[in-house]
């Protein structure tokens, strides 16, 4: 209940800078916990309806535990970050020290709930590029790249308009955690991994996608040196993402 809360728990649960910054700089904790087991900086994250960046830095500022867990474990303001698929807010909490590898209560990382979002490639690659770990394994045995799979696959064998556009979405994740490093899954019944499996890496099947693209164009454009073709092809073309 709102009226359970201290005044900076409203304050932070309503992305109020100003207000806010009065409770701390008048020397209330950062990380005062509220009936509810939350600190300031779940609220700020958990109920984000808008860019809420200033307030992060506020209470990083003030000291706040950026990975302070809810009471039971599950979630952390990353991981709430993650859910919501709020990049902005992300790239604020890894700034001032969360980590990026907290995991919930279910062993899933803030990069499993960038994964479950369906709108996460820019969530995804500011978790990639703060040493998330790619292949971390939840509770249920599935890593980053194969909870994406299993989404895709769920998503295929339904006939609604919208899981077709979340299964096109999912598919699209695949290249960046493979371009990244993420292992191949053992088995696979997805078109696209089982290809890239049979290239012998993500690297190989890139490279063969790049020759294929290139030698297409360079039978169109025989009067431009191959290299150039090359070059345009490497930029103009979603090589390897296919």
């Amino acid at each position: 209940m709102m009226t359970d809360m201290e005044p900076i728990h409203r304050a932070a649960r309503e992305g109020d800078v100003d207000a806010l910054r009065r409770e701390l700089e008048s020397g209330v904790s950062p990380d005062v916990v509220s009936p509810q087991g939350l600190v300031p900086l779940h609220y700020v994250v958990a109920w984000a309806d808008h860019d809420r960046v200033a307030c992060v830095r506020l209470l990083a500022a003030a000291g706040a535990n950026m990975s302070s867990a809810t009471p039971d474990g599950k979630m952390t303001a990353l991981l709430y970050a993650a859910r919501d698929c709020n990049p902005t807010v992300m790239a604020a909490l890894l700034d001032a020290g969360s980590d990026v590898n907290q995991r919930d209560a279910d062993n899933w990382t803030p990069l499993h709930y960038a994964i479950y979002s369906d709108r996460g490639a820019d969530s995804i690659r500011i978790l990639i590029n703060a040493g998330a770990a790619l292949n971390a394994r939840c509770r249920d045995g599935m890593t980053p790249l194969e909870l994406c799979i299993s989404r895709r696959q769920r998503f295929l064998r339904s006939i609604s308009a919208g899981d077709a556009v979340n299964s096109e979405r999912q598919r699209r994740l695949y290249p960046i955690l493979l371009r990244a490093g993420a292992a191949l899954p053992a088995e696979t019944d997805d078109a696209y991994i089982r290809k890239v499996r049979a290239a012998g890496s993500f690297q190989n099947y890139e490279r063969a996608h790049l020759n294929a693209i290139t030698a297409t164009f360079l039978q169109k454009l025989p009067s431009l040196p191959p290299e150039m073709v090359r070059r345009v092809v490497e930029y103009a073309f979603h090589v390897g993402d296919y």
